[in-house]
């Protein structure tokens, strides 16, 4: 969000100064907020992000950094696999549009090494559900899950658990 930008900076700043791929996973303000800082500060090349948009001043704000600073925005488009320095992401959802920012959140498999995890955003049943009928178990298996929705009961269905099996899981 907003109110911790100048802290994901720092945070960032103290590994790199730049940005190969940054998700946006949808667009409410716990999600970009903090987006701005990151773009202004730091050396972001491209955005992976949805075709939803949001009414909202902190979407139009981070639309108009974006245009500003030349970034590269890619459509979150699922089956699209991006290398970074050895680091595989995978984009895994949204599967549909439910008409819900939540649902319609990118989902990313990433890989690096031995290590994957998935990162859900604010994925809830209804796009879990769509990956468990569109993958197969070992498509979704991962070491580590950054639970749907902040770990909220509107996701990490047990099915889904069940599937991606995590060693760990992080809420945030």
């Amino acid at each position: 969000p907003t109110d911790a930008a100048e802290e994901t900076v720092r945070y960032i700043r103290g590994y790199t100064d730049s940005i190969d791929y940054m998700i946006l996973t949808h667009p409410h303000e716990d999600h970009i907020g903090g987006a701005v800082k990151v773009i202004n500060n730091l050396q972001v090349e491209n955005v992976i992000m949805t075709d939803a948009s949001n009414d909202v001043v902190t979407f139009s704000r981070l639309i108009g950094v974006i245009e500003d600073s030349g970034v590269r925005v890619i459509e979150a488009q699922v089956g699209n696999t991006y290398d970074a320095d050895g680091i595989v992401l995978q984009i895994l959802a949204p599967l549909a549009d439910f008409g819900d920012f939540n649902e319609y959140s990118v989902v990313t498999r990433v890989e690096y090494g031995d290590v994957s995890l998935i990162l859900t955003g604010d994925a809830e049943s209804r796009s879990e559900g769509l990956m468990l009928e569109t993958y197969t178990a070992g498509e979704l298996d991962a070491d580590i899950l950054k639970l749907g929705h902040h770990g909220s009961h509107t996701s990490s269905t047990p099915e889904f658990l069940a599937a991606v099996s995590p060693r760990w899981s992080i809420a945030s």
